[in-house]
């Protein structure tokens, strides 16, 4: 949490260990070790999560992706081939990370990720822009 209120990767923080914290970054940690005490996830405070080797954006809108959800993935992409062109779908897609990787391991499978949640879906539509994934196409419903 503190290279995140520090916003520089946790490598900087074994690098510099001695190195001065400023003030306003200093609050920002405590803020966030405050949420964190009162049982606030991580991936809340800090807004991403990784899956499947994949940097995702989570908020308060969608679930956190679970990495025993990765098991899931690694099912499906059994039934899909890798050269050949297939159909997924991803029901109550959350932040879009099943649909995202399956999309990142199997360029030329469509994927159409849906959910309910207006909120839900506008996180998974940026995790799709940001990861450049043209094979996932996100539905309402």
């Amino acid at each position: 949490m503190l290279a995140h209120a520090l916003s520089r990767p946790r490598s900087h923080l074994l690098a510099w260990p001695d190195h001065p914290v400023p003030g306003d970054q200093a609050e920002r940690y405590r803020s966030l070790v405050d949420r964190r005490a009162r049982g606030e996830p991580v991936a809340y405070l800090t807004g991403m999560r990784e899956f499947w080797s994949l940097i995702l954006e989570v908020t308060p809108e969608t679930l956190i992706p679970r990495p025993d959800t990765e098991r899931l993935v690694e099912v499906a992409l059994t039934l899909v081939a890798e050269d050949e062109p297939a159909a997924v779908a991803d029901l109550g897609t959350g932040t879009g990370n099943v649909a995202a990787a399956i999309a990142t391991e199997r360029p030329r499978c469509r994927v159409v990720a849906t959910d309910a949640s207006a909120g839900a879906l506008a996180v998974a539509a940026r995790n799709v822009d940001r990861l450049g994934l043209r094979n996932v196409s996100l539905r309402r419903g």
